[in-house]
């Protein structure tokens, strides 16, 4: 149990649900972001006497929001149409996703890749299946395939037919979808999948010289088992890398798929090529030469099983979750595809502790939105700073704006924060913007925070600002020796 919930022992709440014992456990300490399923019965509060008032009066409180929130639940699923073969979710109703989903759609329909930061897994993965279901939703309006099987996923079925609406009403599809039917929004979904397969197997017959070729190169496999496995699963990893760039070409062109559809000799050696420097290299440490010790050896069969193992990352799917149960060697290769200029995925959804360290992400990425508060700004520091770094996209955008004269709005690292008025995530994000501004002061050298400012005499403005230290660039072109 958290310190938010102490008072009581795990005696106490070990016959009560797990769903109600979570509850208990987050909702006391201020969160919402928790899966209310129904649980048969009630948030039990305690008789007098069994615990310390303190904390009896903390249960009873918590017991009240349990109750609104499950309630509020309720009547959403109560609203929801009824369905044969799907499973409707509340939760992705929420206004939370919502607003994410809206924003996020806003820079992905710009062609530019997102990167989402929160805390709640729950929540975030209800984030990238809205998104995925619209994107497949889109494309097989418009006649294009999908990686996704959303026709045989009751769950993801349940939102597709929530977010068909809601297409619908944007004047976002055409085609197929452009009829308010659910049995030919199946049809379509379905096929779309299948016409993905087929390319993909396609493609996949394509991928098999290249590969066959790997295995025998000692730096790629010094030292490391070879199997028959090991190839097939490289194929299917190379067919996903292939069939983005068929994808992407129809995506720009946006044209539908063809029964000519192909990749040339030429584009196959040249992405072949650009997959091991980009996905397979870094997989295995960079490690070059066919001496490796015993060591290294044992760290690349163990790269090279979790290569094999993670069927996940063979899929081009538009949006993506890191969380703290993805391997290392996936964060690495999700890493190298986000960093990759039109490929999946264009989203990556990261929990804080996961994302927000040790990972280098904006070789193509400018765009940051932070789904969840933190209490900590240097945490939202640390975030922006995924994409904030030298050689980043936002830079290279920055010099080419420059060279040309600086004419115009100049480009920014874009952040979006989701913040709902009068809630305590209002409250939380409003505590730590006050530490944000203390942080800037210390940082940049302000010497007061943004609010302190209107309280100074308009005498000592000015000395102020002239007092305190500059750290703006001047503006100028940016000179490269030779």
């Amino acid at each position: 149990m958290s310190q938010s919930a102490r008072g009581l022992t795990v005696e106490d709440t070990a016959d009560w649900p797990r769903t109600v014992r979570d509850a208990y456990t987050k909702l006391s300490a201020g969160h919402v972001s928790i899966d209310l399923s129904e649980t048969g019965e009630p948030f039990r509060v305690p008789e007098s006497g069994v615990v310390d008032d303190h904390t009896r009066g903390k249960m009873a409180r918590t017991a009240y929001w349990y109750k609104c929130l499950r309630d509020g639940r309720r009547r959403v699923l109560d609203g929801l149409p009824r369905v044969n073969g799907v499973e409707l979710d509340p939760d992705a109703e929420h206004p939370r996703i919502l607003a994410a989903v809206k924003e996020i759609e806003r820079w992905t329909q710009q062609r530019e890749k997102v990167l989402v930061f929160g805390v709640f897994l729950r929540p975030l993965r209800l984030l990238r299946d809205v998104l995925n279901v619209r994107h497949a939703l889109r494309a097989v309006s418009a006649g294009r395939p999908i990686a996704h099987a959303v026709h045989s996923d009751a769950a993801l079925l349940g939102i597709a037919v929530r977010q068909r609406e809601r297409l619908w009403d944007e004047g976002a599809l055409s085609g197929r979808l452009s009829m308010r039917d659910v049995t030919e929004m199946r049809r379509a979904l379905a096929d779309g999948h299948k016409a993905y397969e087929r390319l993909r197997n396609k493609v996949h017959r394509r991928a098999k010289q290249p590969v066959a070729s790997w295995m025998g190169d000692p730096s790629l496999f010094g030292g490391a088992r070879r199997d028959s496995a090991l190839q097939k699963a490289l194929e299917h990893h190379l067919a996903s890398f292939l069939l983005e760039d068929v994808l992407a070409m129809r995506d720009d062109a946006h044209e539908t798929l063809s029964n000519n559809d192909d990749v040339s000799d030429e584009r196959v050696h040249e992405l072949s090529n650009i997959f091991v420097e980009e996905r397979f290299r870094p997989l295995l440490g960079e490690l070059d030469g066919e001496d490796v010790d015993e060591d290294q050896a044992a760290f690349r069969q163990d790269a090279l099983r979790a290569l094999l193992e993670d069927d996940d990352v063979r899929q081009s799917f538009h949006a993506r979750l890191l969380q703290g149960a993805t391997r290392w060697q996936t964060r690495r290769y999700l890493q190298a595809a986000f960093n990759r200029p039109g490929a999946s995925p264009g989203v990556l959804i990261a929990q804080s502790q996961v994302g927000r360290e040790g990972l280098n992400l904006h070789e193509s990425c400018r765009v940051v939105v932070q789904f969840h508060a933190e209490w900590n700004p240097a945490v939202l520091e640390q975030q922006i700073g995924r994409v904030d770094r030298k050689g980043s996209f936002w830079e290279r955008r920055a010099r080419s704006w420059l060279d040309a004269g600086a004419q115009g709005e100049p480009p920014f690292i874009e952040v979006r924060q989701l913040v709902f008025e009068g809630t305590y995530d209002a409250f939380q994000w409003d505590r730590v913007m006050g530490r944000q501004h203390h942080f800037d002061a210390s940082l940049f050298g302000a010497l007061l925070p943004a609010e302190a400012w209107e309280r100074v005499p308009e005498v000592r403005l000015r000395g102020l600002r002239e007092a305190a230290p500059s750290f703006q660039p001047t503006l100028g072109r940016v000179v490269r020796s030779t």
